[in-house]
C-alpha cells in the first residue's frame, strides 16, 4: 500500500493509500474508509471522523464508511 500522510495541520494524522485500484480508468472511483479499533477509545474521535468525511464529501467519487471494532460497535 502506498501511504500518503495528510499535509494539513491537524492533531490527527490520517494515512491514505490504494489497497487495490482498477486498471479500467472508465470505472467510477469509489473510496472505502474503515475506522475502528483504538480510534474509538481516543478522545475527540467523533470530530476527527467528521472532518475526514467532510473532506472526502468534497471529492467527485462515492465514499463508503465502515465502522468496526471497539466497544462502540
Amino acid at each position: 500500500m502506498n501511504i500518503i500522510t495528510s499535509q494539513k495541520e491537524s492533531p490527527w494524522d490520517w494515512q491514505r493509500g490504494w489497497l487495490r485500484q482498477s486498471r479500467d480508468r472508465s470505472k467510477q472511483l469509489r473510496v472505502i474508509v474503515r475506522i475502528g479499533g483504538s480510534l474509538f477509545s481516543t478522545s475527540g474521535w467523533q470530530h476527527a471522523v467528521q472532518s475526514l468525511i467532510t473532506q472526502e464529501s468534497l471529492s467527485n467519487h462515492s465514499v463508503v464508511i465502515l465502522a468496526g471494532g471497539g466497544a462502540l460497535v
